[in-house]
């Protein structure tokens, strides 16, 4: 499998990721949880995927545990590249005045005790920090890295000013700027390409989207439900989103059956057009291969406009979620439909 390098690292990977979010999650005991959580790894491996994501906040921790177990005893560590990921300090932390130094460095012990491992070779930052300074956080990122206990930083869940903010701020200080960054992008999730997506490729931050298939949205045909949590302002407003997306996903069913792939390969392939290392979840070595087989897939120009040219913008993630006041916008009326512009 072609690789890839990451930022202006000198770390190389696979041009899809694992999501191991599933690790662990398999099996009515811990025997078959790790049989199967090896599978997967083993299959990962085995088609050229050397790049793994996972983090102490998928099952508490077990797909970290779970991840190490079924490296265990895998040769050539140092051609992997294993991605986890560090929280922003809890309400508990912050009332004990906690540093953002300190729990860095807490979290990232404990992911290593997890995955019996001496370092980790990206350590992801996983969402904006509003309540701790910028500064101690890329000091503690730093710290960590002349430590030797990671190689590179990332973040995820970003807004381009935020990176910006972030990146600008490490060079000035003489810390390492994140490599990587890692947010939802998919063909029915495409706000990033606004700012984020342009800024990534003028300043060599690679982008290794999340979310790949929309929750499984993407991987089956229109007519299946989508799977928003009940009594939510999303559920309740599942028409709209439908309205919005539904061109997207018939086109998408339509080239995988003119093609003879699937669904997920079309929708994975598409984000590989754009220049991304898509992390892409698998429960099973079956998911593996066939999400492996789309790095042999390569969209025409047209298939690719085909598939992009009904999106229309989506509404910002703050006017679905209801917070305290907001009684009277609990259940929104859904905007008129739009045409979609071919």
């Amino acid at each position: 499998m072609k690789r890839v390098r990451l930022g202006d690292s000198d770390l190389e990977v696979s041009g899809i990721g694992l999501g191991c979010m599933r690790l662990g999650d398999q099996g009515s005991t811990q025997l078959e949880r790790e049989e199967k959580s090896r599978a997967v790894v083993q299959a990962a491996i085995e088609v050229g995927i050397n790049f793994f994501d996972t983090s102490p906040a998928y099952g508490d921790g077990c797909a970290e545990e779970f991840l190490g177990l079924a490296l265990r005893g895998v040769p050539g560590r140092d051609e992997l590249v294993i991605a986890t990921k560090c929280p922003p300090r809890t309400p508990e932390e912050i009332e004990e005045r906690m540093s953002a130094q300190e729990h860095i460095t807490r979290m990232l012990d404990s992911s290593l005790k997890r995955m019996n491992l001496d370092h980790i070779d990206l350590y992801i930052f996983q969402g904006w920090d509003y309540n701790t300074p910028l500064y101690d956080i890329l000091d503690g990122l730093n710290r960590t890295k002349n430590a030797g206990l990671i190689r590179f930083p990332g973040i995820s869940d970003c807004l381009a000013y935020q990176l910006v903010k972030a990146n600008e701020l490490a060079s000035r200080n003489g810390f390492n700027r994140f490599v990587t960054v890692q947010n939802p992008y998919n063909l029915v999730a495409r706000e990033d390409e606004r700012e984020l997506l342009k800024l990534c490729r003028e300043d060599k931050i690679t982008v290794t989207p999340y979310g790949v298939l929309d929750g499984g949205r993407l991987a089956r045909p229109q007519s299946a439900p989508a799977d928003f949590p009940e009594g939510t302002v999303k559920e309740q407003n599942r028409a709209y989103l439908a309205r919005m997306d539904q061109a997207i996903l018939a086109r998408v069913e339509e080239i995988s059956r003119s093609r003879g792939i699937s669904m997920a390969q079309v929708s994975i392939a598409w984000l590989l057009s754009k220049g991304t290392v898509p992390i892409v979840g698998a429960s099973t070595p079956e998911q593996v291969q066939e999400a492996a087989a789309t790095c042999d897939i390569e969209l025409t120009e047209e298939e690719i406009h085909y598939l992009q040219a009904p999106y229309l913008p989506h509404p910002d993630a703050s006017w679905w979620e209801v917070l305290p006041g907001d009684d009277a916008l609990a259940a929104p009326e859904p905007p008129a439909a739009e045409t979609p512009a071919e």
